[in-house]
């Protein structure tokens, strides 16, 4: 089970890597306020340092080549769990998306899409 809901998450799980390093390294940098990193980025006209953008290239690489739960939560510095306890945690967000009405039958599904599709249709008409 963690290994199906890590593959079909994959692309959540990059964006979570890159928004953990973009905040922590180029949004927030350790040591610097926030009117700190203001000022710097007004002096370069909102670009980083060429040294910044080498390192979040490589980043951005190293992200592409996470495969497994431990890396995915090293990444955004939290404790790795047991296997017990993120197959846990993996059962309550089911429940949790459930419970807001994130899963549909495909046949509820596709009668959303259809109803939708209709109206963005008739408010074409109407223009």
């Amino acid at each position: 089970r963690p290994e199906k809901s890590f593959i079909s998450n994959i692309v959540s799980i990059r964006l979570l890597l890159f928004h953990v390093y973009f905040i922590d390294y180029l949004g927030k940098p350790a040591g610097l306020s926030s009117s700190q990193v203001e000022d710097l980025y007004d002096e370069r006209f909102g670009l980083p340092k060429k040294e910044a953008k080498d390192q979040l290239i490589d980043v951005c690489k190293t992200i592409q080549t996470v495969s497994c739960w431990e890396q995915f939560f090293v990444g955004i510095r939290q404790t790795v769990p047991s296997e017990e306890e993120l197959i846990n945690r993996l059962r309550i967000a089911v429940v949790k998306s459930k419970a807001k009405g994130y899963h549909h039958s495909k046949k509820k599904k596709n009668n959303y899409y259809r109803k939708n599709n209709n109206n963005r249709n008739d408010n074409y008409k109407n223009r």
